[in-house]
């Protein structure tokens, strides 16, 4: 980890999401953003008290379609980037200096 702004890589730790045990590596910060395409992703770290960036510039096309029902929304926690400017807009937005 960058102690500046730390970070999990699946390839490092033999782990993916979205199994519970990559999540658990994240540990001892008291405010944890996770930023991904995936909103089922976002919604594990919601429920471990985390906040998240639901980042769709790049959203791949099964996601795109998921993302038409209903049942799948933006989580209590988790904001919505549809670019790069939104992305520093919703890190700025928990208070994160970019």
């Amino acid at each position: 980890f960058e102690p500046s702004f730390p970070a999990v890589y699946s390839c490092r730790v033999k782990h993916m999401k979205p199994d519970p045990e990559i999540y658990r590596h994240v540990k001892g910060f008291s405010n944890v953003i996770l930023i991904d395409d995936k909103s089922s992703y976002l919604k594990t770290g919601t429920e471990m008290g985390w906040k998240g960036i639901w980042f769709t510039a790049h959203i791949d096309t099964a996601e795109s379609v998921r993302s038409i029902h209903p049942e799948i929304s933006v989580t209590k926690g988790v904001v919505k980037a549809g670019s790069f400017n939104e992305l520093e807009e919703s890190l700025r937005s928990f208070d994160i200096k970019v």
